[in-house]
Protein backbone atom coordinates (compact mmCIF):
# COMPACT_ATOMS: atom_id res chain seq x y z
CA UNK A 1 0.00 0.00 0.00
CA UNK A 2 1.35 3.39 -1.04
CA UNK A 3 0.12 6.40 0.91
CA UNK A 4 0.78 10.00 -0.08
CA UNK A 5 0.66 12.74 2.56
CA UNK A 6 0.73 16.49 1.98
CA UNK A 7 1.88 18.06 5.22
CA UNK A 8 0.00 15.76 7.66
CA UNK A 9 -3.08 15.18 5.47
CA UNK A 10 -3.54 11.87 3.62
CA UNK A 11 -4.11 12.74 -0.07
CA UNK A 12 -4.00 9.41 -1.90
CA UNK A 13 -3.80 5.67 -1.26
CA UNK A 14 -2.92 3.00 -3.82
CA UNK A 15 -2.59 -0.76 -3.65
CA UNK A 16 0.27 -2.15 -5.73
CA UNK A 17 2.13 -5.43 -6.24
CA UNK A 18 5.91 -5.32 -6.23
CA UNK A 19 7.66 -8.56 -7.16
CA UNK A 20 10.95 -9.53 -5.48
CA UNK A 21 14.05 -7.86 -6.99
CA UNK A 22 11.93 -5.66 -9.25
CA UNK A 23 11.09 -2.00 -9.77
CA UNK A 24 7.71 -0.43 -10.46
CA UNK A 25 7.09 3.30 -11.11
CA UNK A 26 4.02 4.99 -9.69
CA UNK A 27 2.79 8.54 -10.35
CA UNK A 28 0.51 10.71 -8.26
CA UNK A 29 -1.12 14.05 -9.06
CA UNK A 30 -1.57 16.55 -6.26
CA UNK A 31 -3.48 19.82 -6.53
CA UNK A 32 -1.72 22.78 -4.95
CA UNK A 33 -3.87 24.95 -2.66
CA UNK A 34 -5.19 28.20 -4.18
CA UNK A 35 -3.58 31.53 -3.56
CA UNK A 36 0.04 32.55 -3.38
CA UNK A 37 2.48 29.59 -3.57
CA UNK A 38 3.85 28.58 -0.21
CA UNK A 39 6.44 26.03 0.86
CA UNK A 40 4.88 22.64 1.62
CA UNK A 41 6.28 19.26 2.54
CA UNK A 42 4.99 15.79 1.82
CA UNK A 43 5.89 12.16 2.09
CA UNK A 44 5.21 8.84 0.38
CA UNK A 45 4.88 5.86 2.72
CA UNK A 46 5.08 2.21 1.68
CA UNK A 47 3.18 -0.15 3.96
CA UNK A 48 3.63 -3.93 3.74
CA UNK A 49 2.23 -6.87 5.69
CA UNK A 50 5.67 -7.97 6.88
CA UNK A 51 8.53 -5.51 7.26
CA UNK A 52 11.43 -5.47 9.70
CA UNK A 53 12.60 -1.92 8.90
CA UNK A 54 9.57 0.31 8.50
CA UNK A 55 11.63 3.49 8.84
CA UNK A 56 13.19 2.85 5.41
CA UNK A 57 9.78 2.97 3.73
CA UNK A 58 9.23 6.74 3.86
CA UNK A 59 10.42 9.20 1.24
CA UNK A 60 9.99 12.95 1.59
CA UNK A 61 9.37 15.61 -1.07
CA UNK A 62 8.98 19.39 -1.11
CA UNK A 63 6.73 21.73 -3.09
CA UNK A 64 7.85 25.33 -3.55
CA UNK A 65 10.72 24.67 -1.13
CA UNK A 66 12.36 27.55 0.67
CA UNK A 67 16.01 28.20 -0.04
CA UNK A 68 18.09 26.56 2.66
CA UNK A 69 20.26 28.98 4.64
CA UNK A 70 24.01 29.05 4.09
CA UNK A 71 25.95 27.06 6.69
CA UNK A 72 29.37 28.09 7.97
CA UNK A 73 31.63 26.04 10.24
CA UNK A 74 34.67 27.12 12.15
CA UNK A 75 37.67 24.88 11.34
CA UNK A 76 38.36 21.96 13.64
CA UNK A 77 41.45 19.96 14.53
CA UNK A 78 42.81 16.85 12.88
CA UNK A 79 40.66 13.81 12.23
CA UNK A 80 37.46 12.99 10.43
CA UNK A 81 35.05 15.93 10.31
CA UNK A 82 31.76 14.22 11.12
CA UNK A 83 29.76 17.44 11.41
CA UNK A 84 30.75 18.80 8.01
CA UNK A 85 29.99 15.48 6.31
CA UNK A 86 26.60 15.22 8.00
CA UNK A 87 25.53 18.70 6.90
CA UNK A 88 24.48 18.86 3.25
CA UNK A 89 26.87 16.15 2.14
CA UNK A 90 29.94 18.14 3.16
CA UNK A 91 29.04 21.40 1.36
CA UNK A 92 29.08 23.59 4.48
CA UNK A 93 31.79 26.23 4.25
CA UNK A 94 34.52 26.77 6.81
CA UNK A 95 35.23 30.22 8.24
CA UNK A 96 37.68 31.41 10.90
CA UNK A 97 36.37 33.77 13.58
CA UNK A 98 38.44 36.80 12.64
CA UNK A 99 37.44 40.36 11.76
CA UNK A 100 38.03 40.03 8.02
CA UNK A 101 36.04 36.82 7.59
CA UNK A 102 33.15 37.91 9.81
CA UNK A 103 32.91 41.22 7.95
CA UNK A 104 32.77 39.35 4.65
CA UNK A 105 29.88 37.04 5.55
CA UNK A 106 26.66 37.58 3.57
CA UNK A 107 24.18 40.02 5.08
CA UNK A 108 21.36 37.50 4.62
CA UNK A 109 20.58 35.19 7.59
CA UNK A 110 22.82 32.12 7.81
CA UNK A 111 23.74 29.36 10.26
CA UNK A 112 27.11 29.80 11.96
CA UNK A 113 28.46 26.79 13.87
CA UNK A 114 31.28 27.63 16.27
CA UNK A 115 33.15 24.54 17.43
CA UNK A 116 36.71 23.23 17.75
CA UNK A 117 39.18 25.97 16.87
CA UNK A 118 42.51 27.01 18.33
CA UNK A 119 41.86 30.74 18.59
CA UNK A 120 38.47 32.39 18.48
CA UNK A 121 39.94 35.86 18.13
CA UNK A 122 39.13 39.03 20.02
CA UNK A 123 36.49 40.05 17.48
CA UNK A 124 34.51 36.80 17.69
CA UNK A 125 31.85 38.03 20.13
CA UNK A 126 31.29 41.29 18.23
CA UNK A 127 31.02 39.48 14.90
CA UNK A 128 28.59 36.89 16.25
CA UNK A 129 26.47 39.63 17.83
CA UNK A 130 26.24 41.31 14.43
CA UNK A 131 25.22 38.03 12.77
CA UNK A 132 22.53 37.43 15.38
CA UNK A 133 21.24 40.98 14.98
CA UNK A 134 21.00 40.25 11.25
CA UNK A 135 18.73 37.26 11.91
CA UNK A 136 21.31 34.48 11.68
CA UNK A 137 21.38 31.43 13.94
CA UNK A 138 24.58 30.78 15.90
CA UNK A 139 25.37 27.33 17.29
CA UNK A 140 28.02 27.22 20.02
CA UNK A 141 29.53 23.76 20.58
CA UNK A 142 31.47 23.69 23.85
CA UNK A 143 35.18 22.85 23.85
CA UNK A 144 37.18 23.52 26.98
CA UNK A 145 39.44 26.49 26.26
CA UNK A 146 39.94 29.99 27.65
CA UNK A 147 38.54 31.61 24.51
CA UNK A 148 35.45 29.39 24.44
CA UNK A 149 34.75 30.08 28.12
CA UNK A 150 35.04 33.78 27.40
CA UNK A 151 32.58 33.50 24.53
CA UNK A 152 30.09 31.64 26.72
CA UNK A 153 30.41 34.31 29.39
CA UNK A 154 29.76 37.01 26.78
CA UNK A 155 26.39 35.38 26.12
CA UNK A 156 25.56 35.17 29.82
CA UNK A 157 26.38 31.48 30.32
CA UNK A 158 28.42 30.61 33.39
CA UNK A 159 30.58 27.47 33.44
CA UNK A 160 31.13 25.62 36.71
CA UNK A 161 34.52 24.47 37.94
CA UNK A 162 33.53 20.80 38.02
CA UNK A 163 33.35 18.53 34.98
CA UNK A 164 30.78 15.76 34.75
CA UNK A 165 32.79 12.59 34.21
CA UNK A 166 29.99 10.57 32.63
CA UNK A 167 26.28 11.19 32.17
CA UNK A 168 23.27 10.46 29.98
CA UNK A 169 20.33 12.48 28.74
CA UNK A 170 17.28 12.46 30.98
CA UNK A 171 15.14 14.95 29.02
CA UNK A 172 14.76 15.80 25.33
CA UNK A 173 12.00 18.12 24.10
CA UNK A 174 10.87 16.29 20.97
CA UNK A 175 8.31 19.04 20.27
CA UNK A 176 11.18 21.38 19.43
CA UNK A 177 12.03 21.66 15.68
CA UNK A 178 15.61 20.48 16.34
CA UNK A 179 14.40 17.11 17.63
CA UNK A 180 10.89 16.76 16.17
CA UNK A 181 11.83 14.61 13.15
CA UNK A 182 13.46 12.03 15.43
CA UNK A 183 9.94 11.03 16.48
CA UNK A 184 9.82 9.16 13.16
CA UNK A 185 12.48 6.79 14.53
CA UNK A 186 13.40 5.33 17.89
CA UNK A 187 13.61 8.13 20.44
CA UNK A 188 14.64 5.69 23.18
CA UNK A 189 18.13 5.44 21.64
CA UNK A 190 18.87 9.02 22.69
CA UNK A 191 18.82 7.96 26.34
CA UNK A 192 21.31 5.14 25.79
CA UNK A 193 24.13 7.52 24.77
CA UNK A 194 26.85 8.20 27.34
CA UNK A 195 28.53 11.62 27.40
CA UNK A 196 31.95 12.12 28.98
CA UNK A 197 33.71 15.15 30.48
CA UNK A 198 30.90 17.64 29.91
CA UNK A 199 30.75 21.02 31.69
CA UNK A 200 28.20 22.23 34.19
CA UNK A 201 26.46 25.11 32.46
CA UNK A 202 24.45 27.78 34.27
CA UNK A 203 22.19 29.47 31.70
CA UNK A 204 20.73 32.98 31.89
CA UNK A 205 17.06 33.38 32.78
CA UNK A 206 15.96 33.87 29.18
CA UNK A 207 17.39 30.52 28.06
CA UNK A 208 15.09 27.68 27.05
CA UNK A 209 16.40 24.21 27.95
CA UNK A 210 15.50 21.75 25.19
CA UNK A 211 17.64 18.82 26.35
CA UNK A 212 19.17 18.03 29.73
CA UNK A 213 21.61 15.55 31.25
CA UNK A 214 20.97 13.64 34.46
CA UNK A 215 20.37 15.97 37.38
CA UNK A 216 18.62 18.52 35.13
CA UNK A 217 21.97 19.83 33.86
CA UNK A 218 21.59 21.70 30.53
CA UNK A 219 22.73 19.78 27.44
CA UNK A 220 21.11 21.93 24.72
CA UNK A 221 19.70 25.41 25.25
CA UNK A 222 18.20 28.10 23.05
CA UNK A 223 18.04 31.87 23.42
CA UNK A 224 16.62 34.71 21.37
CA UNK A 225 19.42 37.15 20.63
CA UNK A 226 18.90 40.19 18.42
CA UNK A 227 16.78 38.99 15.51
CA UNK A 228 18.32 35.51 15.54
CA UNK A 229 18.67 32.38 17.62
CA UNK A 230 21.56 31.24 19.78
CA UNK A 231 21.80 27.46 20.27
CA UNK A 232 24.30 26.13 22.83
CA UNK A 233 25.50 22.51 23.00
CA UNK A 234 27.36 21.26 26.05
CA UNK A 235 29.07 18.46 24.09
CA UNK A 236 30.38 18.03 20.52
CA UNK A 237 27.96 16.65 17.94
CA UNK A 238 30.20 13.88 16.70
CA UNK A 239 31.23 10.33 17.64
CA UNK A 240 34.21 9.90 19.95
CA UNK A 241 34.97 9.76 23.63
CA UNK A 242 32.83 12.82 24.31
CA UNK A 243 29.69 10.91 23.31
CA UNK A 244 29.54 7.13 22.96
Amino acid sequence: TLKVFWEDELKDTRETVLLPHSEKPESFKLKAPPGEPIALGGRVVLETKVDDIELDNTRYFAVNPLKAPDIYLTPRGNGYDFTRTALSGGTAREFPLDRKTLAGLPKTPAILIVRDCAELGSDAATGLDAALENGSSVVLVYRDSRDMRGLFKHFGIEIGKNTIRQTELEMVNFDHPIFREYLEGSVAAWFDISFFDVPELYPPRNARIIAAFNGDRPAVMEMNRGNGKLIVLAAPIEPGRKAL
